[in-house]
């Protein structure tokens, strides 16, 4: 799990904040690391255990395995 980036909530601080507020949003302070990612609340946490396990319903969109 060391691998794994959480995304913060509220990267650039408070809605409406003027800190930062011409600045870029980062999504990380420090350089990625191999094998280090970002995970997605759309998508599996755990893609290792999901792989090649085909859809279950008839028509769905395709997997992104990578």
């Amino acid at each position: 799990m060391k691998d794994i980036v959480v995304p913060e909530e509220f990267p650039d601080g408070p809605f409406g904040s003027p800190i930062r507020k011409d600045a870029l949003v980062e999504r990380k302070s420090t350089k990625w690391r191999e094998g280090q990612r970002s995970i997605s609340a759309y998508t599996y946490a755990d893609k290792d255990r999901h792989d090649d396990l085909p859809r279950q319903m008839p028509g769905a969109h395709p997997l992104h395995d990578e």
